[in-house]
């Protein structure tokens, strides 16, 4: 169920980076759908902790979920970046395009992308931009697994030690005096608050064991209210403190996790699980979709002799035959997205990450002791969640 949350998320994220002027892009649910970020983190720690916070014990375990989660994460992200490197190239031999591999799609940033870098660095949104919150979710879900081999039973206080720290720097981090430029602070504050809201998960997901343990259970009403508070938080997204989204998310994910209440059976639809499914496809993929989108309608305004975009806000939107056009054109790229992104879980997440399970099986099955000794490490599960997000 909570999988077709991250569905939903997924959509949202996409339609807030749709400039276009459709009917609804000035709500605030899709203009504050960013926010959808922290939701995946927290989400991706309550998930990684419920698969994998007892079956991370040595360092073979960690070196297999590690593999496991790079497997998962790192195939379909290096499909998109070729794609985009392939743009660049038929701009630069094609198109003769002076600025081919300059600005956001750099040589130098690209580096960063192949070894998904780019979320702590100035070059945070290059290239597949929504990719800068796979490079931290990469990156926590190693540290996660040294931490887990580390501490073991002490790694709920572990977990506390860094929301505390990370979230007091979510808080204030913008008004320290640091030795870094303000983009730096900006790239770290991002890098912080996932870092805050995954562990914030891993926490939720400790707290939910322990209740569910004992046979309780929240009221079927407890749903509403944690649709309320996503209501909420969606709406005044741009003006809450940094910590907050992450905080209700929280709670958001750890009352849906019960899964006692009527949104939940809505959840479970065959539809939306799939939603959920694909959810990462959508995700990582969603800006080459709107970047079709794009050129289609700047090739109809110079067929038809129409503007195809205006200047709002400081960007440009798309405006080819008034809102709604622009909400046809927007409904027919959420479905070329969703459609496509079927596609991609089936022939690339899907394929990438059965063989990295194989792969780390066969390495349990190599490390395992002689005859007459004793298994090493239980078998970890195989996480299908992919991350927190953008």
């Amino acid at each position: 169920m909570l999988d077709s949350c991250r569905g939903l998320c997924a959509v949202a994220v996409m339609l807030f980076h749709m400039d276009a002027r459709t009917h609804f892009y000035a709500l605030p649910l899709i203009r504050n759908s960013w926010v959808a970020v922290d939701f995946f983190f927290v989400l991706s720690g309550f998930v990684i902790a419920s698969a994998y916070s007892r079956r991370l014990r040595t360092a073979m375990d960690a070196g297999r979920f590690a593999l496991r989660r790079f497997g998962r994460l790192y195939p379909l992200h290096l499909a998109v970046l070729l794609v985009y490197v392939g743009i660049e190239l038929g701009r630069l031999t094609i198109l003769r395009a002076d600025d081919a591999f300059s600005g956001n799609r750099s040589i130098s940033a690209l580096f960063e992308n192949l070894f998904l870098l780019q979320g702590f660095t100035p070059d945070h949104e290059t290239w597949n931009y929504p990719a800068w919150s796979i490079s931290v979710e990469l990156w926590t879900n190693f540290a996660f697994a040294l931490l887990a081999v580390l501490f073991l039973r002490r790694l709920i206080v572990c977990a506390v030690v860094i929301v505390v720290a990370a979230g007091a720097f979510v808080a204030v981090g913008d008004q320290l005096a640091l030795p870094i430029s303000s983009v730096e602070v900006a790239v770290l504050l991002d890098a912080m608050r996932s870092i805050f809201g995954f562990f914030l998960g891993f926490i939720a997901f400790s707290l939910y064991d322990a209740i569910r343990s004992k046979g309780w259970k929240p009221f079927p009403a407890a749903e509403l209210l944690a649709v309320g508070i996503v209501a909420y938080v969606f709406d005044a997204a741009d003006v809450l403190p940094g910590i907050i989204p992450p905080l209700a998310f929280s709670v958001v994910v750890f009352l849906f996790a019960f899964e006692t209440g009527p949104i939940s059976g809505l959840l479970r639809r065959p539809a939306s699980v799939k939603l959920g499914t694909i959810s990462y496809s959508i995700y990582l993929t969603h800006s080459v979709y709107l970047l079709m989108m794009e050129g289609a309608v700047y090739a109809l305004a110079r067929h038809f002799g129409l503007p195809a975009s205006v200047t709002m806000g400081g960007g440009d939107l798309l405006v080819l035959g008034g809102p709604w056009v622009m909400d046809g054109a927007a409904l027919l790229c959420v479905s070329a997205a969703i459609f496509g992104s079927a596609l991609t879980y089936r022939y690339i997440e899907e394929p990438a990450r059965l063989l990295s399970n194989r792969l780390s099986d066969d390495l349990a099955r190599r490390s395992a002791p002689t005859k007459g000794g004793t298994a090493s490490a239980a078998p970890i599960l195989p996480a299908i969640l992919p991350f927190g997000p953008m």
